[in-house]
């Protein structure tokens, strides 16, 4: 006596024929694709900019530069821009700023600041 199998009966061992799926359940299953491959898009992009931003760095020497003050200056305010770092000083001639490179601690340029003279009428 042989045991009748049902075509639409799906065994235990998943050998059986797979259930038709929605329109619905199709739909929803092309959403989670959809949503995977953006997740895979977006990481692969967030790694890509960190080993571009690794690779284009400036190397440094350790963050620690040595910036040469003269003995008879004292300092008054210290600037940080993208691209310099600007010392304000005082000294017994006046004030000057010093421009230097972050990256080196080399002085870009010296602005000595003197007082405006006016001339005589």
């Amino acid at each position: 006596m042989a045991a009748e199998v049902d075509e639409h009966d799906s065994s235990i061992d998943g050998e059986g024929p797979k259930p038709e799926l929605s329109a619905r359940q199709k739909r929803m299953l092309a959403g989670v694709i959809g949503m995977g491959i953006i997740l895979i898009l977006g990481f692969l992009s967030v790694m890509g900019t960190i080993a571009y931003r690794f690779s284009t760095m400036k190397s440094t020497t350790n963050g620690r530069v040595l910036v040469e003050i003269p003995a008879d200056a004292e300092v008054l305010r210290t600037y940080f821009g993208k691209d310099y770092l600007a010392i304000d000083l005082k000294r017994p001639q006046g004030r000057s700023v010093m421009l230097l490179d972050p990256d080196t601690g080399d002085v870009v340029r010296e602005l000595v600041l003197a007082p405006a003279v006016s001339a005589p009428e």
